[in-house]
């Protein structure tokens, strides 16, 4: 089944932005503004729904559909944060 490498995939990239954001924030090159938050948030949720993914949180049809909404408002999060992002870096003053 396609489902599990690509489960195996989106974990260790979701991971993988995850820790690079923390690093960032932490070396202070990253500023922590509500876009941000909200790009780390939505890597966090599908951090968080591949690893449900491959602990066989697919078996039900209603918990595949969570997942599946889950997963959308995760990447809905990362387009909001980019999105704000882009706006407050070309507008600094306003």
């Amino acid at each position: 089944m396609l489902v599990l490498p690509s489960a195996v995939i989106l974990a260790a990239l979701a991971l993988a932005f995850v820790l690079m954001h923390h690093i960032a924030y932490f070396r202070r090159v990253r500023q922590p503004t509500f876009g941000a938050f909200l790009e780390t948030g939505g890597w966090l949720i599908l951090l968080l729904v591949a690893l449900s993914v491959l602990a066989g949180g697919l078996r039900d049809p209603g918990t595949a559909r969570v997942g599946a909404v889950s997963a959308a408002v995760g990447v809905l999060c990362i387009l909001a944060g980019l999105r704000i992002q882009r706006r407050t870096v070309s507008r600094p003053n306003g």
